[in-house]
C-alpha cells in the first residue's frame, strides 16, 4: 500500500525522541551536551531498509567521501594514507542541526532527476 499508492502511515512519523549524553566528563547540564536519538517503529526501520536495498544504486557517493561509509572505518583510512606517506587535508562539518534545515522541494527534485519514482506500482 506504501509503494502502490504513496501514503504513509502518521505512525511512520512519529518516536520517541531520547536526549543521549556525548560526554559524560562534561557538563551534563549544558544542552549542546546532549545529541536527540529517536526510537522509531521497527516496521518502519523495515520500509527503510527495503527501499533502500531496491534504489540505494542509484544513490551514488562520491569515492573521495570517506565519512558516513561501511568499507572506510576511520582506522582504515588512516592506515591507508600513512602506509603510502601522503599528505592529506582533513575537512569537519558538524552537521548536528542539518536534518531540521533539509529543503524537503530540492532533495525531492535530486530524486526524481535519479529516476527513483515517488510511487512505485509492485
Amino acid at each position: 500500500m506504501l509503494l502502490r499508492h504513496g501514503i504513509v502511515p502518521t505512525l511512520f512519523s512519529s518516536g520517541v525522541v531520547v536526549p543521549v549524553l556525548k560526554d559524560k566528563l562534561g557538563d551534563s547540564t549544558g544542552i549542546n551536551n546532549y545529541i536527540a536519538i529517536t526510537l522509531s517503529l521497527s516496521v518502519s526501520k523495515l520500509f527503510e531498509k527495503c527501499i533502500l536495498l531496491k534504489f540505494g544504486h542509484l544513490l551514488a557517493v562520491s569515492p573521495l567521501q570517506f565519512g558516513f561509509r561501511k568499507s572506510y572505518p576511520l582506522r582504515a583510512v588512516v592506515a591507508k594514507i600513512v602506509s603510502g606517506l601522503s599528505i592529506f587535508s582533513v575537512a569537519l562539518l558538524n552537521l548536528s542541526k542539518a536534518f531540521d534545515r533539509v529543503q524537503h522541494d530540492t532533495l525531492f527534485i535530486k530524486f526524481m532527476k535519479l529516476n527513483i519514482p515517488p510511487c512505485y506500482n509492485c
